[in-house]
Parts: structure tokens; sequence; C-alpha cells
């Protein structure tokens, strides 16, 4: 999958082009054929709800990637895709294009936690392109809302990552630019989620397209030495056996061949260079970063914090009050104060 071979397309009621904003399937494979793209869906599969007649999201992709949908994570809003990144050690990728509509009260859905849920707990890949509807400052909205904070909070309880970069508007209509439109990802892919943007190409809708490439080889993490690992013993014992039998021999050269007595202490100086530096690399192991993004800002408080927001998170849910009443309460203590 080294090209963009699979296109989410996120199908929201209003941001069709007026001609196919009459909501069928037959418009959906229109709007596909014509404005996504794809003069042909012959080497292309359709994904979406068909138990739905008006759909509002679909995934088109590559035939040649054998993708299968999850009916279990797919609805009118929802339609989720599994396939197999190549490679020595296939692994599972779950994609997912999901639709938030304005006037949904619970945020995020019961579809999208259960998928998040699914893919940490059998540690699958998971790439969501959503229309969230939702401003945050942190995904590079203008503003802040409520439904954007809660988005954030569930995204952080369960450590996935936003792939968007910079804040080029991804909604634009006569009356205001925003950026609702989001590339969310589990943190085991998103260092192979490359070249994102948000593209300048017309779609003929108030939606703009987003483009990006995924990938399928897996980046090997930079390593290091640890001089506290350092075996000292080990050490001692390499430098001493490689200095014994490696020869420090200098001839006798004459005062004026100053230039060839030059070169040979150059040369021992880079025996006794090397001998030190293998001695110390089959003394102290090689260490593997596994370094996963991280925002700059991030430190252990932060850290503890969130730990504590899950916790809290948890138990409102086993309470026997709802988590929206929570949350209403919450809103209203605000207000109060």
């Amino acid at each position: 999958m080294d090209q963009a071979v699979v296109k989410i397309v996120v199908l929201m009621k209003n941001s069709l082009p007026k001609k196919y904003n009459i909501w069928s399937t037959a418009n959906i494979r229109a709007f596909i054929q014509v404005v996504a793209g794809f003069n042909t869906l012959k080497s292309h599969k359709l994904f979406y709800d068909q138990c739905q007649p008006k759909p509002r999201a679909a995934i088109i992709a590559n035939k040649s990637l054998q993708a299968h949908p999850l009916s279990c994570f797919t609805n009118r809003d929802v339609v989720t895709i599994q396939l197999t990144l190549p490679g020595n050690k296939p692994q599972i990728l779950i994609i997912s294009s999901i639709y938030m509509p304005i006037d949904q009260p619970n945020i995020p859905s019961a579809i999208l936690q259960s998928l998040a849920t699914y893919c940490k707990t059998n540690r699958f890949h998971l790439i969501i392109g959503c229309d969230s509807n939702s401003h945050h400052t942190v995904w590079g909205s203008n503003n802040t809302n409520t439904r954007g904070e809660r988005l954030l909070d569930f995204l952080m309880v369960q450590n996935l990552d936003i792939s968007n970069k910079g804040n080029s508007p991804t909604f634009m209509s006569s009356r205001y630019d925003s950026v609702i439109d989001l590339t969310v990802v589990s943190p085991s892919i998103y260092s192979r989620i490359k070249n994102w943007q948000v593209s300048d190409e017309e779609t003929l809708s108030d939606h703009k397209l987003i483009e990006f490439t995924v990938s399928h080889t897996k980046i090997t993490p930079p390593t290091y030495r640890n001089p506290k690992k350092l075996n000292i013993e080990t050490y001692q014992n390499q430098l001493e056996s490689k200095l014994a039998t490696t020869d420090f021999y200098f001839p006798l050269t004459p005062i004026h061949q100053i230039e060839s007595l030059s070169k040979s202490i150059d040369a021992t100086a880079q025996k006794i260079t090397t001998i030190i530096t293998d001695s110390y690399e089959e003394s102290c192991p090689l260490i593997s970063t596994h370094k996963s993004k991280s925002a700059p800002w991030w430190n252990r408080d932060l850290e503890k914090l969130r730990k504590s927001t899950k916790s809290a998170l948890q138990k409102a849910r086993r309470s026997s009050n709802s988590l929206s009443g929570y949350t209403r309460q919450i809103d209203q203590n605000w207000e109060n104060y």
C-alpha cells in the first residue's frame, strides 16, 4: 500500500453537489464515479450499509486489497472494512468512515466506542476518516465547543492520535470555514501515515478532499547504547585481548621522512580508536527506543491526569446515573458557577 489505493469517502447530508443531493445508492455511485475521480468501479468495490435506503457514509477500495466489510461496525453513518497489510508478518488494518450528525447527542457514538475497544483489544491498526461536526483548537479549529471537548476526551482515553497537519479548513461554506474532518489513527500506525494534506482539488462539495498515503513498511525505531548498561568486566577483557593481539610496529624512519612517520602514527591512533569502539559496542547492549508519537507539551503530570480521568469516566459509567446525565450535570454546574 505504497500509494493511496484506499479512498475514504464520507457522505453527509447537504454536502453532496446539488445534482447528487438526493439520497439514494444510485447517486452515491454516480457521485463516486464522476466527482471522486473513479471513471469505473470495475476495479474497485463500494462498501456501505445496503440495508439503508439513504446511507450517509461509504468506503471505496481497490479490489486487489481483498478488503471485506465488518457489518458489526456498520450502519447508516458508519462503514468499516478490514484488510491485511502485506509484509513478512501480515498485520490487520481496520478502516472506518464515520459521519457524526450535528444533531447527534452522544459524542462519541456507541458504535465508535465499540470499534476503538475492538481494535485495541485485538491490537489491530485503525484508521478513521470522519466528519466530526466538532470544533477544537487541538485539530486546528478556530474555537472549541462541547462536542469537540467530549470527542477529544474520548480520543485521549482510547489513546488515539489525530493525523491532521496544520489548520487548513476542511469545510468551506459561504458563511464560515472550519476544521471538522479528522483522520484518527491508532498509535501503532501513526508513523506510517505519510503526506497528509487537505487537497486543493475541486470536489463540488463544501468539504475538502483529504489525502494521505499509508506505508506498509514498518519503520525501524532508532537504537542507542546506554553507557550505564556497560559491562565493565567484559569491556576490560575485550580491550586487553584486542590490544594484545594487534600489531603496533613502528619502523625506524629517518627524520627527513617525517611525513611517512606521521602516517604511521595516524594509522596506529586509528587502530586504538577502533579497538576502543569495538570493545565498547561488544560490551554494551544495543537498545531500541520504541519511541511513540507524543506532543511536545505532554508530560508525566498530564499522563497522571489522563489516567485519573479515565478512572473517573469508568466509575461514572458504572454508577446508577447515566454518563449523559453526568455530563449534563457538569454543564449545569458550570453555568451556575
